[in-house]
């Protein structure tokens, strides 16, 4: 049986949804073994450097907002195809541009720093994320990112407006067929910026291992001065000697 588009779009979102989510976990295990490891490294020696180390991190939070938006934008287009009423159409299509909203103004929020990250330590790809930031302008223009996104996001699905009749104005002229492309659109969007995130990290990770290994050397040499210390102490104790 030839498969018609809402059967693709429901197969591979039923297909993708498990993955990132085993993405999402194994990525909120990553943040917590760093906080643990930061907070583990600071504590035995508060003049470490551990700008790598929150780099990383950083790379990794970010990485989770993406996937976190993919996740719900595949949930929305799923359950778009699968709606059998006017109004779960209208819930979900309402549900795709509240994320689109939501998931650009907190890129904005990571942007500076993000640049900042490439710029003064990763270079080689700089016109990558420039290229990204153009296609994410072109995608705010060509989908009225301000006046209709922005707009349905304000109005009827980050709140609900107090004017019945704006809400119900608005809400009659939303089109599942409109959103679902524009949720396609911007998934190759965001699909850059994932792929730039992974990319980063990987890079950075090769980087946590040189500092980690001569991390495991400096710490190796303070406890051997600790444990000589410690000796001492012991020593000192069994022939009653004076603390001086």
């Amino acid at each position: 049986m030839v498969e018609n588009g809402y059967e693709k779009l429901i197969k591979e979102a039923n297909e993708s949804i498990p993955l990132f989510t085993t993405l999402l976990d194994t990525l909120k295990q990553i943040i917590d073994t760093q906080n643990r490891t930061i907070n583990y490294l600071a504590q035995i020696d508060p003049e470490i450097e551990l700008e790598v180390f929150k780099e990383n991190e950083q790379l990794n939070k970010f990485n989770a907002l993406i996937t976190i938006s993919v996740l719900d934008l595949l949930v929305v287009c799923k359950n778009l195809c699968l709606a059998s009423s006017e109004w779960e159409k209208i819930y979900f299509t309402k549900q795709g541009y509240l994320i689109i909203y939501e998931t650009i103004k907190t890129y904005y929020k990571y942007r500076s720093q993000l640049q900042k990250l490439i710029e003064t330590k990763h270079a080689s790809y700089i016109e990558t994320f420039k290229s990204i930031n153009n296609d994410l302008r072109l995608f705010k223009k060509k989908h009225h990112y301000d006046n209709v996104i922005g707009l349905i996001r304000n109005k009827v699905a980050g709140h609900i407006d107090e004017d019945f009749v704006l809400y119900y104005n608005t809400i009659s002229k939303l089109d599942g067929e409109k959103v679902g492309l524009t949720i396609s659109n911007f998934i190759q969007v965001i699909a850059q910026l994932q792929k730039l995130s992974k990319d980063l990290s990987s890079t950075t990770n090769h980087t946590l291992e040189v500092e980690g290994k001569s991390l495991n050397i400096l710490l190796a040499k303070k406890v051997a001065n600790i444990e000589e210390e410690l000796s001492k102490l012991e020593s000192i104790s069994k022939n009653k000697l004076p603390l001086t």
